[in-house]
């Protein structure tokens, strides 16, 4: 964009999107963003307003993880009241939310009473999920994402939202087993398809261009992993390249982090997309952080959680989703300010 026009837009709040006529986005998420545990119907997240990160300088936003059986219980109901909370909140202290709602395994009772396959996973998760070609599915996982945009878009405390519906949860896995992988393989080619990939990856489309529709001033970005062993790779190679090519400048990526051994590089140019990372595990987790070799002896803290931060730092990353015991240390306060500040760097207006 020329350059006046993006110190105006930027001084505005909004962010063009390139190739799209007066279409602009809020800013992208930037900094440390505190996870929020999981809401869900056996583990209520109830009140947020105790959850660490409202009140903490060095944390700049937080992350619900929603359920879509919790949201949308009943075809008719809906249960909007821990998303309105976060975002109350998150304009009262000055932090940016993120927002996931998950369905795969998370998918009401109803959507499968309505006509959708409910697969049974055999990975001795005794979860089920729909099957994400299906119109019967879609028709009704495409009118939440409808509402949800309808609801949220402009609530100027939503910096983005995680397309979810093609995956068990939230990040991109499908198949976590061979013989799930089989198994749905022949599902596919029961519904006419050549290959599991050729299923999956155009309703990951159709769900992920819902995403953009429904929140056109959002940032959209995915948790890609490879979904399943055959063709997988270049499934999510396919979506990830059609994304950022179709919605250049609202969608972006979230990967898994792990820690690395200094020295670290200063991170290359900023890319023109959001691009963020979500902590692998805890800090004090350190033999899981590390990418192998592991240090010898391990580090005490706070040194875990820097070198995982630095890592996302020259990796391009502008933001980190890390977990709450890592905000609320005394000892880390200090590295997620200095790491926090790096991160903002890399946006790239």
């Amino acid at each position: 964009m020329p350059a006046l026009l993006g110190v105006l837009l930027c001084a505005a709040g909004l962010i063009a999107i390139p190739g799209k006529a007066e279409t602009f986005i809020k800013p992208y998420p930037a900094g440390i963003i505190a996870l929020c545990p999981p809401d869900t119907i056996e583990d209520p997240i109830g009140d947020l307003s105790g959850i660490p990160g409202w009140t903490n300088p060095r944390v700049d936003g937080l992350r619900l993880r929603c359920c879509w059986n919790v949201v949308q219980p009943q075809s008719r109901t809906y249960d909007w009241s821990t998303i309105d909370q976060a975002l109350s909140l998150g304009n009262q202290y000055g932090k940016k939310i993120g927002v996931s709602i998950s369905a795969g395994t998370l998918t009401p009772q109803w959507v499968y009473d309505s006509g959708a396959t409910k697969y049974r996973l055999v990975d001795g998760s005794g979860d089920s999920m729909p099957l994400p070609w299906e119109s019967a599915f879609q028709n009704k996982w495409l009118a939440f994402i409808n509402a949800f945009g309808a609801r949220y878009d402009g609530n100027p405390a939503l910096a983005y939202v995680c397309p979810t519906g093609f995956m068990q949860n939230c990040v991109m896995y499908f198949a976590k087993t061979p013989q799930d992988e089989t198994n749905l393989t022949a599902l596919a080619m029961q519904a006419g398809y050549a290959s599991l990939s050729d299923a999956y990856v155009p309703p990951a489309e159709t769900i992920i261009a819902a995403f953009t529709a429904a929140f056109p001033t959002t940032a959209v970005v995915l948790n890609p992993v490879v979904p399943f062993t055959v063709g997988g790779q270049g499934a999510v190679d396919s979506i990830r390249d059609w994304g950022f090519t179709t919605y250049s400048g609202q969608f972006g990526v979230m990967y898994p982090l792990q820690a690395t051994i200094p020295p670290h590089s200063p991170p290359p140019p900023p890319v023109p997309y959001p691009k963020g990372f979500q902590m692998l595990c805890l800090a004090s987790d350190a033999a899981r952080l590390y990418v192998n070799p592991d240090p010898v002896p391990l580090p005490p803290a706070p040194i875990p959680l820097q070198d995982a931060l630095e890592h996302g730092v020259t990796l391009d990353g502008q933001y980190v989703e890390i977990y709450g015991t890592d905000i609320k240390l005394d000892i880390d306060q200090t590295v997620l300010a200095i790491e926090g500040a790096k991160l903002e760097a890399n946006l790239p207006y």
